[in-house]
């Protein structure tokens, strides 16, 4: 290939426009990239602090359910107490019960013997 006297002259025009370019492109970066970081550090922050909310409040409902289990378990350990000493409170219940319609069913008879 041949160097034609035009060619050189081509090749100094292209790399002035393309150094243009670049400056040009370096002062449009320089020129938005702040805002544009501010913007996206902005987002962030706001996606944070959305996140942070979110945890708080799973927070707050992991405690009052841990609260509620509690206060169930504990109902539960008060009902197996109550279920483990009726046997020996039923066998009284039912002595008390077994006398009271003794009681009644006594009273019917007196009551029936006296208007003979």
């Amino acid at each position: 290939m041949s160097d034609s006297p035009t060619r050189a002259p081509w090749h100094a025009d292209l790399a002035r426009r393309d150094r243009a370019a670049h400056e040009r492109m370096a002062e449009r970066a320089a020129a938005t990239a702040e805002p544009l970081l501010q913007q996206r550090f902005d987002a962030v922050t706001a996606e944070l602090h959305v996140l942070r909310a979110a945890v708080a409040r799973r927070d707050a409902l992991l405690r009052e359910q841990t609260h509620a289990l509690r206060e169930r378990e504990a109902y539960v350990r008060e009902l197996e107490a109550q279920v483990q000493q009726r046997p020996a409170s039923a066998a009284g219940l039912l002595r008390k019960a077994v006398r009271r319609a003794r009681s009644v069913a006594g009273r019917y008879v007196r009551a029936g013997l006296s208007q003979r």
